[in-house]
């Protein structure tokens, strides 16, 4: 386990260097105090979806969407967040078309789901005085969001 925070705070560390030009102080101990009390957090989706259109070979996918997320404590008013996102086809990916992503699904129906594994969201937030400022790639839910 030591390790695994070592690493966390040699990450965040780094965010924190970065941090928009905010040069906050950070004592090893605080670093510590941001992972150890920090918390981790998985949101999974299964899902299975079917579609047919003239002209094209049927689809069906069945697919695993898994987000693994770890927000710190805040330390020093500094907060910072990190998110990955995996999506594995868990049926044969040549069922279906993920929008031109797998050439084994040519001639079938779209399903857009394609598998991989992607940075959601990171950011990181300062807030002082009841201010708070965050920056950073952030997950963005639009109508119809799948």
């Amino acid at each position: 386990m030591a390790s695994i925070a070592a690493a966390w705070r040699h990450y965040i560390s780094g965010w924190l260097a970065l941090g928009l030009g905010l040069t906050v102080p950070a004592s090893a101990a605080g670093l510590d105090e941001a992972l150890t009390q920090g918390k981790f957090a998985l949101h999974t989706r299964l899902r299975w979806e079917q579609a047919e259109q003239t002209g094209l070979h049927p689809s069906d996918a069945l697919t695993l969407r898994g987000r693994l997320g770890f927000t710190s404590a805040p330390v020093s008013g500094v907060q910072g967040m990190i998110e990955l996102e995996h999506i594995a086809a868990l049926n044969d990916e040549n069922d279906y078309s993920a929008g031109g992503t797998n050439p084994g699904g040519a001639g079938r129906t779209v399903i857009a789901d394609p598998p991989g594994t992607q940075l959601n969201q990171a950011w990181l937030a300062y807030t002082r005085s009841g201010f708070t400022s965050k920056a950073g790639p952030a997950r963005h839910c639009r109508s119809g969001a799948r």
